[in-house]
């Protein structure tokens, strides 16, 4: 739960400080890219609305756009539980 948390606040503050960045936007290089952040977004904000079935069609889209191999477990982790639910709710 902690990991989540942290990795939430660790993407917002990445966003805030590339935002806020003088450099130009070729030179500065976020660990997660963006499509990724986003549909994870979704997804997690699908999945708490109780709409499962869209929020795993976005974490597969997160998983796709992924260039971080860190993310993967992450992500497929919460892909899991969003599928468990989906069977529960069958």
């Amino acid at each position: 739960m902690y990991k989540k948390i942290l990795l939430i606040l660790g993407l917002s503050c990445l966003m805030f400080l590339t935002a806020c960045s003088n450099t130009p936007n070729n030179l500065t290089s976020l660990p997660y890219s963006p499509e990724t952040v986003t549909n994870i977004e979704r997804a997690r904000t699908f999945a708490s609305e109780g709409r499962y079935e869209l929020a795993k069609e976005h974490y597969l889209l997160a998983l796709s756009a992924n260039r971080n191999p860190d993310l993967n477990d992450l992500l497929a982790e919460e892909l899991h539980s969003v599928d468990l639910m989906i069977k529960t709710m069958r």
